[in-house]
């Protein structure tokens, strides 16, 4: 992931609309930038940071970057862009895969400065969007309590997940990030900042949760916590088949076995792939039920809660030192109807070599309940189980025939995924 760039001098002072461009003085017939307790940069550093984003696919420059001191920053600029047709467009921690945090010809917000925890109680926190939610842990973990819904990666933003819809492995069990916001602050087109909650402005909280900064700006949350686990029993099933691996999952979650649960589809060094659900116990009652007929099912590790949300730190640090952590990753996310999960990861999983994958390249997939994901924004396959299923791919940009052949089996995941009745499912916007 892309880091933000030192603070540089050259900031906007006006606007000129006739040539469409910032300047650092004030010039004839430039328009003045509104006061702000931030600033509105415009070096080159910043522009480039802000055409960059975790895909590496996509690059658009915008005309500034926005670094907001104050939610009341971020309100003038809406306004002020109005005025001219400027679009205007949110980012937390860039982590989204083709330009969907991009502004061409239009303003970047950078949220990480507006990442305040505001306050924690007995059952909610209240956040500012650009908090990442190892923020948030930080704040309510001390206190036994925690999100219920947590990404793989909690170096994200509040603000960036609740505008995708936020999936993880307790998902089965609590739906989505956005199924579990209390309430939110947005500020709308206008400029106005406005609180909305299922009761009060029902429409605008609708509007903004799972649909990728279209609506507003979320600017606050309150989410919702309940009690964390001291310790977690982590386990990794060795399942023998695809098969295996499709019914071990269901029937896990289905019967409410399991507190946490993932699938990955790895290729061995035999070149057969291996097929492992990820499962964990928060209480002795689900770790008890994991005894499953015909499968391996290793030795459970105890991690203190807090390791396991964070269990992906250190493959992340050895991700970094390689240089993949900055590498193109061409990811596909789509949601699957249980009924297509077979035949669609039994392709995907024939597939999975190198050449399409990287080095530490895998299939993600596990099972959803439908009747926990509320969010109105997310489009859900029908039926009452549901996969998402994940190409993490990586490759480097110094091998552009590579990074091809990995958008074009991305062509092919979407066109199966169309013919599957499934749905897309965090970029919307990939295939543009």
């Amino acid at each position: 992931m892309t880091q933000r760039p030192d603070p540089a001098p050259p900031t906007a002072l006006a606007f000129d609309p006739s040539c469409r461009v910032w300047t650092g003085t004030s010039t004839p017939g430039a328009v003045a930038v509104p006061e702000l307790v931030g600033r509105l940069d415009i070096d080159e550093a910043s522009l480039s940071w802000a055409a960059r984003d975790y895909g590496e696919l996509v690059h658009h420059q915008p005309l500034a970057v926005l670094r907001p001191g104050d939610v009341g920053d971020i309100s003038a600029i809406l306004r002020f862009a109005a005025d001219f047709s400027l679009p205007v467009v949110p980012r937390g921690q860039g982590h989204s895969l083709a330009g969907q945090a991009q502004a061409p010809g239009g303003i970047v917000v950078d949220m990480s400065g507006i990442d305040h925890v505001h306050e924690v109680t007995a059952d909610h926190v209240v956040v500012g969007a650009g908090a990442r939610w190892s923020q948030v842990l930080q704040a309510t973990l001390p206190l036994g309590l925690t999100p219920p819904v947590l990404t793989d990666f909690i170096g994200l933003s509040v603000g960036g997940t609740l505008s995708v819809g936020g999936l993880g492995g307790t998902s089965h069990r609590y739906g989505a990030q956005t199924d579990n916001v209390l309430a939110l602050q947005v500020v709308v087109a206008d400029g106005s900042v406005l609180n909305c909650t299922a009761e009060e402005r029902r429409e605008l909280f609708d509007s903004v949760r799972a649909n990728y900064g279209r609506g507003g700006i979320i600017t606050c949350a309150t989410l919702r916590l309940v009690p964390a686990p001291d310790i977690v029993r982590y386990r990794k099933l060795k399942c023998p088949s695809l098969n295996d691996f499709l019914r071990v999952q269901r029937q896990l979650v289905r019967g409410g076995h399991v507190d946490h649960i993932e699938g990955h589809i790895k290729l061995r060094e035999n070149g057969q792939p291996s097929f492992e659900v990820e499962t964990a116990a928060f209480t002795d009652a689900a770790d008890a039920a994991t005894a499953l007929e015909g499968i391996d099912r290793g030795e459970a590790v105890q991690l203190p809660y807090r390791d396991f949300v964070n269990r992906l730190a250190e493959g992340d640090l050895i991700i970094g030192e390689m240089g993949i952590g900055q590498s193109t990753h061409p990811w596909c996310n789509v949601l699957l109807p249980d009924g297509a999960a077979k035949s669609f990861l039994a392709s995907a999983t024939a597939d999975l070599h190198q050449e399409l994958y990287g080095e530490f390249g895998l299939l993600l997939a596990y099972p959803l309940l439908t009747s926990k994901l509320t969010t109105p924004q997310m489009a859900l396959p029908a039926g009452e189980l549901i996969y998402l299923a994940a190409a993490l791919r990586h490759a480097f940009a110094d091998s552009p025939e590579v990074i091809t052949s990995m958008t074009a089996s991305n062509e092919r995941w979407f066109n199966d995924a169309t013919a599957a009745n499934a749905t897309l499912y965090a970029h919307p916007f990939i295939r543009a």
